[in-house]
């Protein structure tokens, strides 16, 4: 099921996201305390262009593979993924470079990260 010519990566078109969660990933590997809201403030202090726009939701169609907690490290401790089903392929309707709103799930606000997908281009 892992074919990388058919699969994209999620933060495509999200540079400015991808160079955060990299940035954040760096900084907890010395300091596993570090937060990503601690981030937000000095990218603010220090560059606020790139703080603008930043996590915003962006109109964003992908057809996604639900891979449930396989792409995590550990599942998380609530149960609100139970509308999917492991396998089966759902639509996005935008994306902020870190979650989904997925068509038909809740009230379609509701977001979903996107490391229980796998996007198939």
């Amino acid at each position: 099921m892992n074919n990388s010519a058919t699969q994209g990566n999620h933060t495509e078109g999200f540079e400015k996201e991808r160079l955060f969660h990299e940035t954040l990933g760096k900084a907890l590997e010395n300091c596993p305390n570090f937060k990503a809201a601690t981030l937000h403030e000095i990218i603010r202090a220090i560059h606020p262009e790139f703080d603008q726009g930043l996590f915003d939701v962006r109109p964003c169609v992908r057809k996604l593979r639900y891979i449930g907690y396989a792409g995590c490290e550990a599942p998380p401790d609530d149960d609100t993924h139970e509308f999917f089903e492991v396998g089966k392929i759902y639509e996005s309707i935008n994306f902020n470079g870190a979650t989904y709103a997925i068509a038909g799930y809740e009230n379609e606000e509701t977001r979903i990260g996107y490391a229980y997908f796998e996007w198939l281009k």
